[in-house]
């Protein structure tokens, strides 16, 4: 096992490099597997969040379905910043996908606006923190979506006018 040392928030072998991060895989008892770190973040986000049947079957569930696309996309931001092994072209590919794709926003911002908030937040968080080095044009996109998130401000609180029921 090598030795770690801590270097500007990142992990890096005693030779300065980025160690290489493997992933044991043991659901099924009769195929244990260990596979890179990278390559199994890239496989798990291609046959789900990027995976256009994955998707229609989501938009089926509704506001569920929005909320597991949003719970996958704040899961690659969380793999993102502890592993360092995200790359740039993932985030970019789920920013293609969910924000540039009208059909899909327009699907997360009438079934579930929170998703739409969380995902492009995390998005830009990622990009804040240097994780995902995205394109200034595809970054504009992924902010004016984020402006969609229609948010109830104080002073509209009185239009809301909401009538309580039992």
């Amino acid at each position: 096992m090598r030795r770690l040392c801590r270097i500007s928030g990142r992990h890096r072998g005693i030779s300065g490099k980025q160690p290489k991060i493997y992933w044991g895989d043991s659901n099924r008892a009769d195929d244990l597997d260990v596979r890179d770190i990278k390559d199994d973040i890239e496989r798990a986000a291609h046959t789900g969040l990027l995976n256009s049947r994955w998707i229609e079957r989501m938009k089926m569930h509704g506001f569920q379905g929005a909320q597991t696309v949003s719970n996958m996309v704040n899961n690659l931001f969380k793999w993102s910043a502890t592993s360092r092994q995200v790359d740039k072209m993932l985030f970019d590919k789920v920013a293609k996908t969910y924000i540039l794709n009208s059909e899909n926003l327009k699907w997360l911002q009438e079934t579930n606006p929170y998703a739409l908030e969380e995902i492009t937040r995390r998005m830009l968080e990622a990009e804040s923190r240097g994780l995902w080095k995205a394109d200034s044009d595809l970054l504009n996109e992924v902010r004016d979506a984020a402006l969609l998130v229609e948010v109830l401000t104080s002073d509209k609180v009185e239009e809301w006018n909401y009538k309580w029921r039992l």
